[in-house]
């Protein structure tokens, strides 16, 4: 029996029929209730369990009746024609003969594995249901349990496939789903063999390499294991291979690798062959060099505290996926205080960028420590300080010294290297060289500087479209060019930051940044308050070093109504990174707490100085605006509003309640009652 409706829930939610016509349901809750008897046995669902996941706040009179009027809504788009869904007094049901469900098809191919077509790996488009769904607890427990039931049998069913592929030596068509089945797991071992193997096969034993190099990194990273035996074996056959045909050095990327590609606007979302060979990879290197030991007296110097200092450092600066540390013990025929070598010479040894150096003073039960982060290319001292501690607990002292230095590298270097790459602008940058042109210029909020950065980004994901960090800064920059209110399509630039995001953790799962801003997206974009916490609580548990998450998550704990915890999240913050390059930008999240906790004076005098430093960065006015009417400065306080609105002519009251997804009606009550008093209008039409 022909199929009449299609329902993809891979990388999103949409119905179309045979001919392509979307009937996707446009209410959030018939959406919901669809994907509900999508993905349950046999495609049916008790009404009884809709109506308690969806309107689980409600009582059960309420919940009974919205279901009702949701039922309408799925009837009408469902039996248009169609005869897709049935509904009685006791459950809701597709008809599975007429209608086919996309992980369904995954799950029943890999049931029939030597039959599967070879579009198979074209159904996975993305992560299970990645789109605006309801924002209701119960809810988000099934769908989180969903996703994990979904993401083992899509995982189990690609295995399969591909097992069968193997064992008919259908090499090309094991590689497209060698590719698909790490989407889903990036560590599956079997796939990264099989890409390996294939790899060997068609004469690539660069990319073989590689591939090895992948999957030991993310098998160390999330796991703390190995590879297997049989891939150190055709890694070891790789090894000999490339050196009898003398081909490309092993530490040089390789020539070509298999990659899958989002859907994501603008870019070709079938598996391809791309070139990576790519100069300077993806990352800034950076060396560690052993501290320095003075003892004035004590008889008991830092021997241990110095290397302890450096091995901390080396540890925590592993977790930025902007910098790639080598081990200053990579060195030969070295004799002496590496410490003591010209910058030049540091840049040869080790094939870095920069390092860091310091000396650690002892006298009595005191501690000095002095760092130095220096840039190779000419020498200079790029940031420098002095940490001054006791003897007591030499491992707290150790972590929490460490923690501060790398929290001011990052940031550091990144800038660094940014400045470099658009004084110089060589004439084929690299992809993370894209990425570090447009980083300082989405935080200018220069409209033109700031739309050159997404083109930066997105020929960033062109040129290797396996780098999470390019797909972690395009988010980013969609959300930012939402709160600014720079996008011309306001779907397709939510839908970009999302895709962009989640692909980004996709592609790498330990990505801290890559998770905070996933946590914001979630947040800020999609007002899934609870679902961004837990994203920005993996990204701090992954790198608690990370200033870029702590802001994040401060602007979390604002929207949840937890001002006093937003400004303990910036102290980590400043702590880590006092003088932040984009500090400008953060500044503003101490003006929305300072004025939810009715501080306005701090709120007024910080939020000054941000709009006086960044005059075109709409969200400082926001806040401003409210602490300068509630503290009586009206006059201010509307000359504010009069700039905000030429800034954000379509800025409204509604538009502020649709887009903030401030929790407590207190705190969105404290903005209306400001915004009404200096003449914001209460809808855009209200500003022509």
């Amino acid at each position: 029996m022909p199929v009449d409706l299609r329902i993809n829930l891979l990388g999103g939610c949409e119905v179309r029929t045979r001919n392509g016509e979307d009937l996707t349901p446009r209410s959030r809750k018939a959406r919901a209730a669809l994907v509900m008897m999508a993905l349950s046995p046999e495609g049916a669902v008790s009404r009884e369990k809709v109506a308690g996941t969806l309107w689980s706040n409600k009582s059960d009179e309420q919940a009974r009746a919205n279901l009702r009027q949701c039922l309408r809504e799925l009837r009408g788009v469902l039996n248009n024609g169609v005869d897709g869904i049935a509904i009685d007094g006791r459950r809701i049901a597709l008809n599975l003969e007429h209608v086919s469900v996309d992980v369904r098809e995954i799950v029943a191919f890999g049931e029939r594995a030597e039959d599967a077509p070879d579009d198979v790996p074209d159904l996975y488009k993305g992560r299970l249901l990645d789109c605006d769904l309801p924002d209701d607890t119960a809810f988000d427990e099934w769908l989180y349990a969903e996703r994990m039931n979904w993401d083992n049998r899509i995982r189990i069913a690609f295995a399969a496939i591909l097992q069968a592929q193997i064992a008919n030596g259908q090499w090309p068509r094991a590689q497209r789903t060698a590719v698909a089945l790490l989407r889903v797991d990036p560590a599956h071992e079997e796939a990264h063999c099989a890409l390996m193997q294939s790899f060997v096969s068609g004469g690539d034993f660069g990319s073989a390499v590689r591939q090895y190099r992948t999957l030991k990194e993310v098998l160390q990273r999330e796991y703390g294991t190995v590879p297997s035996s049989t891939a150190e074996e055709i890694y070891a056959k790789a090894r000999t291979a490339q050196a009898d045909h003398a081909t490309a050095p092993l530490d040089a990327p390789a020539a070509t690798a298999i990659t899958a590609v989002p859907a994501i606007q603008g870019i070709d979302t079938a598996v391809r062959q791309q070139p990576t060979g790519l100069q300077g990879g993806r990352a800034i290197p950076i060396t560690v060099l052993p501290f320095q030991e003075e003892d004035h007296g004590n008889g008991r110097p830092g021997a241990s505290l110095g290397s302890g200092i450096s091995e901390a450092i080396v540890i925590a600066l592993s977790r930025f996926r902007s910098l790639v540390v080598v081990s200053s013990g990579t060195a030969s025929g070295v004799h002496g205080d590496l410490a003591t070598l010209p910058p030049q010479e540091i840049a040869r040894l080790f094939k870095v960028h920069y390092y860091v150096r310091g000396r650690v003073r002892s006298s009595g039960e005191r501690i000095r420590i002095t760092v130095e982060l220096v840039n190779c290319e000419g020498g200079q001292i790029v940031w420098a300080d002095r940490f001054d501690g006791t003897m007591g607990n030499v491992f707290d002292f150790e972590d929490e010294v460490a923690s501060q230095i790398v929290g001011r590298i990052d940031p550091c270097v990144v800038w660094s290297e940014s400045e470099k790459v658009t004084r110089y602008r060589p004439q084929n940058l690299a992809a993370y060289e894209h990425v570090l042109l447009a980083i300082p210029s989405i935080y200018r909020s220069d409209p033109v500087k700031f739309h050159e950065a997404g083109t930066s980004l997105l020929k960033a994901i062109e040129l290797d479209p396996n780098y999470s960090d390019a797909y972690a800064w395009r988010a980013f920059w969609c959300m930012h060019c939402i709160g600014q209110g720079w996008n011309r399509e306001p779907r397709v630039t939510l839908t970009d930051a999302a895709d962009n995001a989640h692909f980004a953790i996709a592609l790498d799962p330990g990505n801290a940044l890559a998770l905070a801003l996933a946590g914001h997206v979630e947040s800020f974009l999609y007002r899934r308050l609870d679902n961004g916490g837990r994203l920005l609580a993996r990204a701090l548990a992954i790198n608690p070093n990370s200033s870029f998450a702590w802001a994040m998550s401060a602007v979390l704990e604002c929207y949840l109504g937890h001002p006093e915890q937003a400004l303990d999240n910036m102290a980590r913050y400043q702590r880590l990174c006092p003088f932040d390059p984009a500090g400008c930008y953060f500044r503003a999240i101490y003006v929305i707490a300072y004025t939810m906790m009715h501080e306005f004076e701090r709120a007024i005098e910080i939020g000054t100085e941000v709009v006086r430093e960044n005059p075109n960065f709409i969200n400082s006015y926001k806040p401003l605006i409210t602490s300068l009417w509630h503290l009586g400065a009206e006059s201010e306080a509307r000359s504010f509003a009069a700039t905000l609105l030429a800034l954000e002519p379509d800025f409204s009251i509604e538009k502020f309640r649709r887009v903030y997804p401030f929790r407590r009606p207190a705190d969105v009550a404290l903005y209306v009652t400001a915004y009404r008093a200096v003449g914001i209008p209460e809808t855009a039409e209200g500003n022509s």
